[in-house]
């Protein structure tokens, strides 16, 4: 009797602690599921860089000029920077790049600076009778990038200015690209700057407009530039 009765109580206590622990696994699955929402809400998720969005030169409108090709000789035509981002309307520029550091094509297309300037600087050749092309470009801040590279007043904004000088740089090289592969039909042409406060695009565009019409054995006009 005692020993049927000892083995009722060492079934029951087995049965027991089985029972207690799957209660435990229970209990941990249920907090986790409660407390791993917790845990995590609140902790923003690494966000990837903003980056500037290449534009479109199939797209006639992002040409300010875009001739039908009738004429002897070609001119590609860079405006100079007309762009300074406006930090007492918006937040200031920080030393991550942001959309702010260049122009977008919304404010280059109403940017009546931009269309002064090529007025006055490119009327010779439309008159002498020249193919003047001009594409519209995301030029980058002038003021910011001067005090950030040049000027060295604002050093610690280095990086961003110079990705907005890239985000520039890119857009002509595309524009010329362009130019070269659907609108240059083995003409002279002549590849014309004029002052613009980036520096470093100044001396790239340069060097790629130069350098692309050698390939072709194309003449290639001489740039210039005036002072600010």
């Amino acid at each position: 009797m005692d020993k049927a009765k000892g083995e009722k109580d060492t079934l029951l206590n087995g049965n027991t602690k089985h029972w207690l622990q799957v209660f435990k696994c229970l209990a941990y699955v249920f907090a986790f599921s409660i407390i791993s929402p917790l845990t995590s809400y609140g902790v923003d998720e690494e966000k990837p860089a903003p980056a500037a969005v290449p534009i479109d030169y199939s797209q006639t409108q992002n040409w300010l000029a875009l001739p039908t090709g009738s004429q002897p000789v070609d001119v590609f035509f860079v405006y100079p920077t007309t762009y300074s981002y406006d930090s007492k309307s918006q937040p200031p520029l920080t030393s991550t790049w942001s959309p702010g550091w260049n122009q977008s094509l919304a404010q280059a297309y109403i940017d009546p600076i931009i269309k002064w300037q090529v007025e006055s600087k490119i009327g010779v050749f439309a008159k002498a009778g020249a193919n003047v092309y001009i594409p519209y470009y995301q030029q980058s801040s002038g003021l910011d990038v001067l005090n950030s590279v040049l000027w060295q007043n604002t050093p610690q904004f280095a990086g961003a200015a110079n990705q907005a000088l890239e985000v520039a740089y890119a857009d002509v090289s595309n524009a010329f690209d362009y130019y070269m592969a659907h609108y240059n039909i083995k003409l002279p042409m002549d590849s014309r700057g004029h002052s613009s406060w980036p520096v470093i695009v100044r001396a790239q565009t340069c060097c790629f407009i130069c350098w692309k019409t050698s390939l072709e054995t194309r003449p290639c006009g001489n740039f210039w530039w005036l002072p600010m």
